[in-house]
Formats: structure tokens, sequence, C-alpha cells
């Protein structure tokens, strides 16, 4: 007979690893600007099954290189501010599918713009030692000061005091920016706001999207 493997999330060690893990996290350019490759990544989910998508493109073109989608079960469920344990796993995947090396990648995600300043581009930017840049569509924490902006459109998101990300109004959307790692956060709104074309979403990060919704329209469960 089989036995069931119960799963128990210990959010108190995740805390303290996140904590932990988040003094690592490098906040100062440590590529040559302008990158050369860029890349953004998604996941998405079907039941048990997670797709992990990462799209490569040239920067600042914006052509696209290679694309790389990969399916994997995953076991652990949505928990706010714990969202890099989900995710990584089939990021990951895909990410090391490709035979491009991005520059930067583009994660859709929080990066520092997180209660312990370490989202999921912190966490994919410290496994993968790579310069990665938080972008997510809705605030997780801290304030917008909408009185002081860093300049057009973009403005100051603030947590405890401390500038941990920006908020940028296009389209008519909010579009919130953070350091993920190895990065500045005015080299990723630079980054940011170039791969914003005719969609409030960042071209990498939309490609992602599409890509990882394509395959799951093909899984049947």
């Amino acid at each position: 007979m089989e036995s069931k493997v119960s799963f128990k999330f210990d959010s108190e060690r995740a805390r303290m690893l996140q904590l932990f893990l988040s003094n690592k996290v490098i906040e100062r350019d440590c590529f040559n600007y302008p990158p050369r490759i860029i890349c953004g990544v998604d996941a998405s989910y079907k039941g048990n099954l997670a797709v992990g998508a990462a799209v490569t493109l040239t920067f600042p073109s914006m052509n696209v290189i290679e694309e790389a989608v990969v399916t994997c079960n995953v076991s652990f469920p949505y928990i706010a501010g714990f969202f890099a344990f989900r995710e990584l796993q089939p990021i990951l995947k895909a990410i090391r599918s490709l035979s491009s090396t991005p520059d930067v990648i583009l994660v859709d995600g929080h990066g520092r713009a997180h209660p312990r300043k370490f989202g999921l581009a912190c966490h994919l930017g410290l496994v993968l030692n790579v310069p990665s840049i938080g972008v997510a569509k809705r605030k997780l924490c801290g304030d917008v000061i909408l009185d002081k902006p860093l300049r057009d459109n973009v403005f100051p998101v603030i947590l405890n005091g401390e500038l941990v990300g920006a908020m940028i109004k296009s389209h008519g959307k909010q579009l919130f920016v953070s350091v993920g790692h190895k990065i500045s956060l005015e080299t990723a709104i630079d980054i940011v706001l170039h791969c914003i074309k005719s969609h409030y979403i960042p071209m990498p990060i939309m490609m992602a999207h599409e890509a990882c919704r394509r395959r799951l329209t093909s899984i049947s469960i």
C-alpha cells in the first residue's frame, strides 16, 4: 500500500530564510549597460501542473531570440509573501532550458518591494546569480508617494521609511517595479520603461505569459 506524504508548510522557517537571504541581495548594477540580452519569465497553473516560460530578446531592439516552455508537477500552495516557493521550480526549469544566457531577467513578481525585502525576483536572481527585476501588477506592501515623483509617471514606493521600489503609471494602469538582484532601482526603471510598448506589461513578461497560456490550452487534466 502506498503511503501518502502530507505537506506542511513551515511559515516561520520560510520567513527566517527570506530575512537571511535578503541581506545577500546586491542593489547596484553588476553588468554593462545597456544589456545585450534580456529575459522575461512567468508561470501559470492548471490543477497540480505548473507551466514555466522564459523568453529572451535582444536589447534595446527587442527582437525575440528564443522561447523555452516547461511543464512540471507542483505541490506548494499559493501563500501571500511566499510566492517564490511555488514559482521558482517551473521558472528555473524554463530558464535552464534556454541556449542563450540573459544579462537581465524581468520577473512577473516582486523584488525588494516585499514585506521581508525578498520577493520572487530577489530569490530567482540570487539562485542564478544574475541581475533581476521584479515587475508586479499589484502592490504587496509599502506606500506610494504621489507628491514626490522620481520622474514623469514614476513614483517611489516606501516601506518603513526606505525606498524599496517604484510605481509606474502607463496605459492607464499601475506597475510596481523593484530591484531583484545585482541591479540598481534607477536602471531597473530604465529597462522596464523601455520594454513597455503597446501594453502596460513589459514586452518580455507579456511574451512569457502568452507562452504559458498557449501551453496551458494544450493540457487536458
